[in-house]
């Protein structure tokens, strides 16, 4: 009688930790992007629908872009995707799209003046969707586990 005791135990103590990295609520840009609050100012990353990206500046409204420059590496590590960025409004917009495939490492580099070192900000971009909130995961709104 002890085992089946001490194995519900066991199997209810490390069942959060089997599955997997939760998150909380992303938190999101004026444009419905991830906002990298890391950054001064925050940028908003968002995935347009051709794939192509959107970096919007945000320091309480938006701010323009000014001066700065961009690049995003991505894909696959053996054979990376490099996307510059040109001006388009208030924001930065990828001149090319985003490789194929759903989920990928994300560097993104913002330089505010020729000749300063870049921001750096890294994170895994999941482009697949969530059944929760039904928005992509890198910028789900709800909270749970994978």
């Amino acid at each position: 009688m002890k085992i089946p005791h001490l194995l519900t135990t066991l199997a209810l103590t490390l069942a959060p930790a089997l599955a997997g990295p939760g998150h909380g609520a992303t938190p999101t840009g004026p444009n419905g992007g991830r906002l990298l609050t890391t950054m001064k100012p925050a940028v908003e990353f968002l995935v347009l629908p051709d794939r192509r990206v959107r970096l919007t500046f945000v320091d309480g409204a938006v701010v323009s872009p000014g001066d700065r420059t961009a690049t995003v590496t991505t894909g696959d590590r053996r054979a990376p995707v490099r996307l510059t960025f040109q001006p388009e409004g208030e924001s930065l917009v990828s001149e090319n799209p985003l490789p194929d495939g759903r989920v990928f490492p994300v560097i993104l580099q913002i330089q505010s003046l020729p000749g300063e070192k870049p921001a750096l900000a890294k994170f895994q971009l999941d482009l697949s969707m969530c059944g929760g909130c039904k928005k992509p995961e890198y910028v789900c709104s709800c909270e749970h586990t994978h």
